[in-house]
């Protein structure tokens, strides 16, 4: 999917070279005839993020609701997440204002029953020092009681986030799966913790029950929101009917840019 989009609203991180970008970025913007507007209202228009990751997924929750298209520009550390570096502005406008970009529609997992959304992942884990014990099903099927710190369900996008970190395994963002993966599990004959990430269909239906003392307090953690949970509650995590639209310029493949980011 291809074309022209209308309306364009920045969105950056309050850092001092998030600002810097962005005011050169408007200028930039400005030169070659796009309108800039205060908030994005439909989905003719681009929201910009300017920052790292964290910056993009905080524009995805304010603004998801109206659909607008969704690009960033990484002015922060690592941000894998975004299409672009702060180096490259001139290639990046370019080819917004030519309408030499695709648009991809990217998954989110929906969360029970707290009715929210993860782009990236969704974390079911200890909020103090002690472990928890979880109970794992996949549509409808019991994979065994898990101690661990925690399990986390993970979007292709997100799997080069938590999930690589606790040993997951990376997965393009065109690929229709989602990850789980245990935190730290300890091995025991007592329970039957998967060692491994699990890598499943898109449309399964993943089920984290929590069990045990009260004592151990968990947390769900929902792109890095963080909500406290209760023994006794399970959370379900399935692929939402809706989806995030993603600007792609071009300036650089998936794979060059995971060798970049993680070399």
């Amino acid at each position: 999917m291809s074309g022209t989009l209308g309306r364009i609203h920045l969105f950056a991180h309050a850092g001092d070279r998030a600002q810097q970008v962005k005011d050169r970025l408007a200028r930039m913007l400005e030169m070659a005839g796009m309108q800039l507007v205060d908030e994005p209202a439909g989905p003719d228009d681009l929201v910009i993020s300017l920052g790292g990751d964290g910056t993009f997924l905080d524009a995805l929750r304010r603004y998801r609701a109206v659909d607008p298209v969704f690009c960033g520009i990484n002015a922060g550390r690592l941000g894998f997440l975004q299409e672009a570096d702060s180096d490259n502005l001139v290639a990046a406008v370019d080819r917004i204002v030519q309408g030499r970009y695709t648009i991809s529609r990217l998954p989110l997992l929906h969360v029970e029953p707290f009715d929210t959304e993860a782009f990236n992942d969704v974390v079911v884990e200890r909020s103090d020092t002690r472990t928890l014990r979880l109970v794992l099903h996949v549509d409808g099927q019991e994979l065994g009681p898990v101690v661990a710190d925690g399990i986390l369900v993970a979007t292709p996008s997100g799997s080069t986030a938590y999930a690589v970190a606790a040993g997951g395994a990376v997965v393009h963002p065109d690929s229709d799966v989602m990850q789980v993966v245990t935190i730290n599990a300890h091995p025991s004959r007592l329970t039957l913790t998967p060692a491994f990430p699990l890598v499943l269909p898109g449309d399964s239906v993943v089920e984290i029950g929590i069990e045990g003392n009260p004592r151990r307090l968990p947390r769900l953690v929902v792109d890095g929101v963080e909500t406290p949970l209760e023994t006794g509650i399970t959370v379900r995590v399935r692929k939402s009917p809706r989806s995030v639209r993603v600007l792609r310029l071009g300036l650089g493949g998936y794979w060059e840019r995971l060798r970049a980011k993680f070399s």
